[in-house]
């Protein structure tokens, strides 16, 4: 899973900024283009009367001001990056998912929240939308209420499977980005409910994966067990897969949705 390019959309909201320093720091590990890309999404009465909306507002102007803060926005943390700037037109979230498969984006990075009206709830919608339809792996920084600068270092990562067929995906990837980082990484796998015998299978079916590989066997409630290993052994990252739902559902499971709300540190979601 070669990663050549990065798309990192922004708000210039202050906790947006927090997060630069480990895109920035990423994008160099591995030698990649950053996209920096902000999406304008102009309110519904705007296509309503399309007309009276410009003889209102000075459409041009504004583009021209957001290209300005886009120039601008982590020139510092960027320096020595590749870096592309981009500003489209609709709303956030279906922009950003729409541009990742369009322009073969290998991984996306970006904060659980912004400026947006929907900040306070489970993700923020913006988040939401790019988890369930992104085709590539989604970092997204820890979903607290603290506006605390991220780690960009990566010194302890807990990788989860879950043993279906995606698994060997999400394993290339965790071994991938811990080698990036030289970091030590860990594996972990929840059962529900089972005893010795459902252990014994869950090690077989990882044997098939990852021959020579410990993995740590939980009981208990999936997400609940992953963050709890996460505190456990101070993971500052966990690789998670989204499952492979297509349709309404999306990508986006269950158990990835909790445990990218409740995990202690930030998640690649592949």
């Amino acid at each position: 899973m070669p990663v050549r390019s990065v798309l990192f959309p922004v708000d210039f909201s202050p906790h947006c900024r927090l997060v630069t320093n480990v895109v920035a720091d990423f994008a160099r590990r591995f030698g990649a283009e950053v996209t920096v890309l902000h999406a304008l999404d102009l309110p519904p009465g705007a296509y309503a009367d399309w007309i009276a909306f410009l003889n209102l507002v000075d459409l041009e102007n504004v583009k021209a001001h957001l290209r300005r803060q886009l120039e601008w926005f982590g020139r510092e943390q960027f320096a020595g990056v590749d870096v592309r700037r981009v500003l489209v037109d609709g709303s956030a979230g279906p922009a950003i998912a729409e541009y990742a498969k369009t322009h073969g984006v290998d991984a996306v990075m970006m904060p659980t929240r912004g400026l947006n009206k929907f900040r306070e709830l489970l993700l923020g919608s913006v988040t939401a939308h790019v988890l369930h339809e992104a085709e590539c792996p989604v970092w997204t920084e820890a979903h607290n209420a603290m506006e605390v600068e991220p780690a960009a270092e990566f010194r302890k990562i807990l990788c989860a499977v879950d043993l279906s067929q995606a698994s060997e995906g999400v394993f290339g990837w965790a071994k991938q980005v811990a080698a990036g980082y030289g970091a030590p990484l860990r594996v972990a796998h929840v059962i529900e409910k089972g005893g010795a015998e459902a252990e014994i299978s869950a090690r077989q079916r990882w044997s098939a994966f990852a021959d020579g590989w410990d993995i740590e066997i939980r009981t208990g409630h999936v997400s609940e067990e992953i963050c709890a290993a996460a505190k456990e052994h101070e993971s500052d990252l966990v690789v998670i897969g989204r499952g492979a739902i297509r349709g309404k559902l999306g990508r986006f499971r269950s158990h990835a949705q909790a445990i990218i709300r409740k995990s202690p540190c930030a998640v690649w979601s592949v």
